[in-house]
Protein backbone atom coordinates (compact mmCIF):
# COMPACT_ATOMS: atom_id res chain seq x y z
CA UNK A 1 0.00 0.00 0.00
CA UNK A 2 1.20 3.36 -1.03
CA UNK A 3 0.03 6.36 1.33
CA UNK A 4 0.73 10.33 1.19
CA UNK A 5 2.11 11.82 4.24
CA UNK A 6 -1.19 12.95 6.29
CA UNK A 7 -3.31 11.00 4.05
CA UNK A 8 -5.02 8.19 3.67
CA UNK A 9 -3.85 4.73 2.18
CA UNK A 10 -4.31 3.99 -2.13
CA UNK A 11 -3.97 0.50 -3.38
CA UNK A 12 -1.31 0.06 -5.83
CA UNK A 13 -2.76 0.22 -9.43
CA UNK A 14 -2.15 -2.56 -11.98
CA UNK A 15 -2.50 -0.47 -15.46
CA UNK A 16 -1.93 -3.35 -17.82
CA UNK A 17 -5.08 -5.04 -15.70
CA UNK A 18 -6.99 -1.98 -15.58
CA UNK A 19 -6.90 -1.48 -18.73
CA UNK A 20 -7.99 -4.80 -19.99
CA UNK A 21 -10.71 -4.69 -17.83
CA UNK A 22 -11.27 -0.97 -19.27
CA UNK A 23 -11.10 -2.12 -22.97
CA UNK A 24 -13.34 -5.50 -21.93
CA UNK A 25 -16.26 -3.47 -20.87
CA UNK A 26 -15.68 -0.36 -22.95
CA UNK A 27 -14.58 -1.78 -26.53
CA UNK A 28 -17.69 -2.59 -27.80
CA UNK A 29 -16.56 -3.04 -31.61
CA UNK A 30 -13.40 -4.71 -30.54
CA UNK A 31 -11.10 -2.66 -32.57
CA UNK A 32 -8.53 -2.18 -29.99
CA UNK A 33 -10.18 1.65 -29.63
CA UNK A 34 -12.79 3.66 -27.73
CA UNK A 35 -13.88 5.84 -29.90
CA UNK A 36 -15.75 9.04 -28.91
CA UNK A 37 -19.35 6.59 -28.65
CA UNK A 38 -17.71 4.41 -26.29
CA UNK A 39 -15.95 6.86 -24.76
CA UNK A 40 -19.17 7.91 -23.42
CA UNK A 41 -20.59 5.39 -20.89
CA UNK A 42 -17.36 6.45 -19.27
CA UNK A 43 -17.40 10.20 -18.48
CA UNK A 44 -13.82 10.43 -16.49
CA UNK A 45 -12.30 8.63 -19.24
CA UNK A 46 -13.95 10.98 -21.56
CA UNK A 47 -13.13 13.80 -19.79
CA UNK A 48 -9.65 12.72 -20.02
CA UNK A 49 -9.31 12.88 -23.33
CA UNK A 50 -9.13 16.95 -22.67
CA UNK A 51 -6.24 16.54 -20.80
CA UNK A 52 -3.35 15.24 -23.70
CA UNK A 53 -4.44 11.62 -23.04
CA UNK A 54 -5.23 11.02 -26.49
CA UNK A 55 -0.70 11.12 -27.78
CA UNK A 56 -1.82 10.95 -31.34
CA UNK A 57 -4.60 13.28 -30.94
CA UNK A 58 -6.95 11.14 -33.63
CA UNK A 59 -9.83 11.54 -31.21
CA UNK A 60 -10.18 7.77 -29.98
CA UNK A 61 -7.92 6.23 -27.00
CA UNK A 62 -5.64 2.90 -27.15
CA UNK A 63 -4.85 0.62 -24.97
CA UNK A 64 -1.28 1.89 -24.80
CA UNK A 65 -2.37 5.51 -24.04
CA UNK A 66 -4.31 4.47 -20.97
CA UNK A 67 -1.08 2.07 -19.66
CA UNK A 68 0.80 5.37 -20.16
CA UNK A 69 -1.62 7.71 -18.34
CA UNK A 70 -2.44 4.78 -15.59
CA UNK A 71 1.58 3.97 -14.78
CA UNK A 72 1.90 8.01 -14.29
CA UNK A 73 -0.64 8.58 -12.57
CA UNK A 74 0.26 5.15 -10.12
CA UNK A 75 3.72 6.28 -9.89
CA UNK A 76 2.96 10.03 -9.27
CA UNK A 77 1.73 11.65 -6.28
CA UNK A 78 -2.02 11.53 -6.87
CA UNK A 79 -3.96 9.21 -4.48
CA UNK A 80 -7.20 9.32 -2.37
CA UNK A 81 -8.74 12.60 -1.47
CA UNK A 82 -10.63 13.63 1.20
CA UNK A 83 -13.53 15.70 0.76
CA UNK A 84 -16.24 17.27 3.83
CA UNK A 85 -19.86 17.01 3.00
CA UNK A 86 -22.62 19.15 4.55
CA UNK A 87 -26.54 18.10 3.84
CA UNK A 88 -28.64 20.62 4.40
CA UNK A 89 -32.27 20.82 4.24
CA UNK A 90 -34.03 24.29 3.78
CA UNK A 91 -30.43 25.23 4.37
CA UNK A 92 -30.70 23.13 8.08
CA UNK A 93 -28.57 20.86 8.50
CA UNK A 94 -30.22 17.44 7.68
CA UNK A 95 -30.06 14.71 10.49
CA UNK A 96 -29.40 10.94 9.67
CA UNK A 97 -28.45 11.85 5.82
CA UNK A 98 -26.38 9.71 4.48
CA UNK A 99 -24.03 10.17 1.31
CA UNK A 100 -22.95 7.60 -0.86
CA UNK A 101 -20.35 8.04 -3.78
CA UNK A 102 -20.76 5.34 -6.96
CA UNK A 103 -17.58 4.84 -8.67
CA UNK A 104 -18.29 4.43 -12.60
Amino acid sequence: MFQRAGGPNRPPIESEKVADTVFAQYDKNADGMLNQEELSGCPSLQDAMKYNIDKNEDHQLSREELVERLSQWANGRAGVSSFSCRVTKKGKPLAGAQVQLVPE
